[in-house]
C-alpha cells in the first residue's frame, strides 16, 4: 500500500494537452503539418489499420447509427500495454498495429502526436485527457508504471476506497469525463463497483466550425426522404450548399467528399456507398490508404443530414476476436503491479453532432481491471451531384499525419 501512495503523491500531474474554447470569431492562422519521422508514420499507418478493423468489428455488431474513437481506444489500450508483460503486451500491442519490442516509441508517439494535434488549427477546439483511478484497498502500482503513464501520456493518477468512498470515487470519475468532453459525455458510469482493482481511461474531444468555402444557410435546412438499408424510407433534416471547390474522390463501391473545418488542418471525410451497395460491402473492402488517397478539388452540390448520434460500445469480444486475448484471463500485468490481475471490461462512450456549423464530436474509453480470481477511382465531373440520402460512413482525420481521431455509420436511425 505504501508503494502505492508514494505512486500516486510522484505522478500526479493533470493533462496539458487542452486547448481553450477558441473564439468563434477568430479567423484561421496557415495550416503548419505535424512534422513525423519515418517511423511515425508507419507507426499512425499500422494504427489506422487496426482502427478500420475495430470499425468492421463494431459495425458487425451495431444495428443502428453509431461512432467509435480508434484514437481513444489506441491510448487507453497503449497505457494498458505499458503495465503488461510477455505474451500479453505482445497481443496488446500487436492487436493495435504496434510490434512489442516498440513500446518506447508507441509511447514518445503518444505524448508528441496529442500535443501537436492541440496547435495545428488555432480555430479548432482539441482535447486529449488521460487518466488511472485506483482502487486503494486493492491496488499496489509499481512506480515505473505509474512514472510511464505521466511522462508520456500526462496521466492524471488518482487513488480512492472503490467501498468506502464510492460515491465519492464516481463523481470525481464522472466529473473528470463530463469536464474533458465539454459536458457530452455525462455521465460516463451509472454506478462503480468496488471490487475494481483500477480504471484507465482516455477521453478525446473536438470541435470544429467548417472552412470558409462551406457554407450552411439554416434556411436552407429542409426534411427530405433518407433510404434506410431495408429500403424503407425515413424523413431527416438535410443541410444542403453549393462548394466551388470541394476534395473529391471515387473507389471500389463508393464515393467520397472531403470536408475541412477551419484552416483545413482537420477534415471530415464522407464516404457514401453506390447505389446497391450497403455499408457493409464498402468497409469489408475499404483500406486506411483511402482516407488519404489525394481528392480532386471540384465544384460540389452538397446535400448532407444533420445529425446527432450516441453511442456506448462494448469491445470486450471484439478485442478479443481481433486477438487481444491473454488480458483478459491468464494475464501477465507483472509490469503493473505483482497482484494476479486482468482486464474486467473494455468500453466506450461516445457523441457526435454535425450541423450548419460545424462539428463536435467526444468519446471516453474505459479499460476496468479486477483480480484474476477473488482477492483481496473516377476523375470527378466538372459538377458533382453528392447526397448523402443512404447509410453511409464519415471519418474525422488530421491531413498531416493521417491520424483518424474518429470513424462512424449514420443509418438514418
Amino acid at each position: 500500500m505504501k508503494r502505492f501512495i508514494i505512486c500516486i503523491a510522484v505522478c500526479v500531474v493533470c493533462f496539458a494537452c487542452n486547448k481553450n474554447n477558441p473564439s468563434d470569431q477568430e479567423k484561421p492562422k496557415d495550416r503548419v503539418d505535424i512534422a513525423l519521422t519515418k517511423s511515425q508514420q508507419e507507426l499512425i499507418s499500422f494504427n489506422n489499420e487496426f482502427g478500420l478493423d475495430l470499425f468492421r468489428k463494431t459495425l458487425a455488431q451495431e444495428k443502428g447509427s453509431f461512432m467509435i474513437s480508434p484514437m481513444s481506444m489506441w491510448y487507453a489500450l497503449s497505457m494498458l500495454a505499458n503495465g503488461a508483460a510477455g505474451e500479453t503486451r505482445s497481443q496488446i500491442l500487436n492487436t493495435i498495429g504496434f510490434p512489442a519490442n516498440r513500446m518506447h516509441e508507441v509511447n514518445e508517439l503518444a505524448g508528441y502526436l496529442s500535443e501537436e494535434l492541440s496547435n495545428v488549427d488555432n480555430t479548432v477546439d482539441f482535447s486529449m485527457a488521460n487518466s488511472l483511478v485506483a482502487n486503494t484497498a486493492k491496488a499496489h502500482l509499481k512506480k515505473a508504471f505509474c512514472d510511464s503513464l505521466s511522462n508520456y501520456y500526462n496521466a492524471l493518477l488518482v487513488g480512492y476506497n472503490f467501498a468506502a468512498e464510492n460515491a465519492k470515487a464516481l463523481a470525481a470519475i464522472n466529473d473528470w469525463a463530463s469536464k474533458h468532453t465539454h459536458g457530452m459525455i455525462d455521465p460516463l458510469l451509472n454506478s462503480l463497483n468496488p471490487s475494481y482493482y483500477l480504471l484507465l481511461m482516455n477521453a478525446i474531444y473536438f470541435k470544429g466550425n467548417w472552412n470558409s468555402e462551406i457554407t450552411f444557410k439554416t434556411s436552407d435546412t429542409k426534411k427530405d426522404d433518407f433510404t434506410l438499408a431495408d429500403g424503407n424510407k425515413t424523413k431527416v433534416d438535410y443541410m444542403h450548399t453549393q462548394v466551388a471547390q470541394m476534395g473529391y474522390s471515387s473507389g471500389a463501391n463508393y464515393r467520397r467528399v472531403r470536408m475541412p473545418y477551419g484552416n483545413g488542418a482537420f477534415v471530415l471525410d464522407v464516404i457514401l456507398p453506390d447505389e446497391g451497395k450497403t455499408v457493409e460491402e464498402v468497409v469489408k473492402a475499404l483500406k486506411q490508404s483511402d482516407f488519404t488517397k489525394q481528392t480532386a478539388g471540384c465544384r460540389v452540390d452538397l446535400q448532407l443530414p444533420k445529425f446527432e448520434t450516441s453511442a456506448t460500445i462494448d469491445f470486450v469480444q471484439i478485442l478479443q476476436n481481433l486477438g487481444i486475448v491473454n488480458a483478459f484471463g491468464a494475464a501477465d500485468f507483472s509490469v503493473m503491479t505483482d497482484d494476479e490481475i486482468c482486464v474486467a471490461e473494455v468500453f466506450q462512450k461516445s457523441k457526435i453532432k454535425v450541423n450548419e456549423t460545424g462539428t463536435e464530436s467526444a468519446a471516453v474509453t474505459v479499460i476496468t481491471m479486477k483480480y484474476t480470481s477473488a482477492g483481496p477511382g473516377d476523375g470527378p465531373e466538372t459538377i458533382v451531384e453528392f447526397h448523402a440520402t443512404r447509410p453511409f460512413i464519415y471519418a474525422i482525420s488530421e491531413v498531416s499525419s493521417n491520424a483518424i481521431l474518429f470513424m462512424g455509420a449514420y443509418k438514418g436511425k
